[in-house]
């Protein structure tokens, strides 16, 4: 990408605040009080090929989509961990007890569980 690191984290950690902010404001699956609901407009959207049939993870099953909140959870859970080691990190003093490694490894791997499940 021809950018340095440091520019790269900053941009992703832009972009995902502008996701979180723009599902919290109009996704009916994130905040119940929101109209939108993804299987409502799902067909508009194959149809101006706005989205790819291949990629709809939550609007074309009902399971899937109430699943979400369940999903949200764990992804907040894992950025509040990486908010968590980047502060202990600031701090190259402090020894990280093994029992927070083995937590941080445990949330990787139930992320990656979720995931492998999301895929079959």
């Amino acid at each position: 990408m021809e950018i340095k690191p440091a520019t790269f984290r900053k941009r992703l950690s832009r972009a995902r605040a502008e996701i979180i902010n723009f599902t919290s404001r109009k996704c009916g699956l994130v905040n119940s009080r929101n109209a939108c609901r993804c299987r409502r407009r799902v067909h508009h959207a194959l149809q101006s090929q706005r989205i790819a049939p291949s990629r709809l993870f939550f609007a074309h099953n009902l399971e899937r989509a109430r699943r979400f909140p369940e999903v949200l959870r764990e992804i907040r859970k894992l950025e509040e961990a990486q908010r968590v080691v980047a502060l202990y990190r600031s701090h190259p003093a402090y020894a990280v007890p093994e029992s927070f490694i083995a937590m941080v490894k445990d949330l990787i791997k139930m992320q990656n569980l979720s995931a492998s499940e999301g895929r079959a």
